[in-house]
């Protein structure tokens, strides 16, 4: 892949429009929509490629999440406050969020089961106890 390629991969995955990121990658502003069409069936894989590598970069995985929620649980985690005399000094995270960390950390756990309560009409449950019947015989 020449460098004037690489730039164009970046600078469509930057705009989204293949004319522009051809101009910004420097081809010719007569052809940039040619080329700029040209190099999106050309380079379709490299875009695809980059734009995974970018979003692997850029998203948070479950993991590092689970770490810092862990972190501020454990009252790791401090932020900055300023007093009334304009000095900045770190304290602890507060309580309450410490305890909605622990209720997102349980959650991403699957820890929380939601309960459904289902009731049934007489004529479901007997509809219910044929079909078993039918099915078993």
């Amino acid at each position: 892949m020449t460098e004037k390629q690489t730039r164009f991969v970046d600078e469509y995955l930057a705009t989204g429009n293949a004319s522009e990121a051809a101009r910004r990658a420097g081809y010719a502003e007569e052809y940039a929509a040619v080329i700029g069409a040209q190099n999106l069936i050309k380079l379709n894989t490299k875009i695809a490629e980059r734009r995974e590598k970018l979003e692997l970069t850029r998203l948070l995985s479950i993991k590092e999440a689970q770490e810092h929620i862990a972190k501020v649980v454990r009252g790791q985690v401090t932020e900055t406050v300023v007093t009334q005399s304009g000095k900045k000094i770190k304290v602890p995270v507060r309580e309450a969020d410490k305890l909605r960390a622990l209720d997102m950390y349980f959650k991403i756990q699957g820890s929380y089961r939601e309960q459904v309560e289902v009731k049934l009409s007489g004529a479901e449950v007997f509809k219910q106890t044929l079909e078993k019947l039918w099915n078993e015989s």
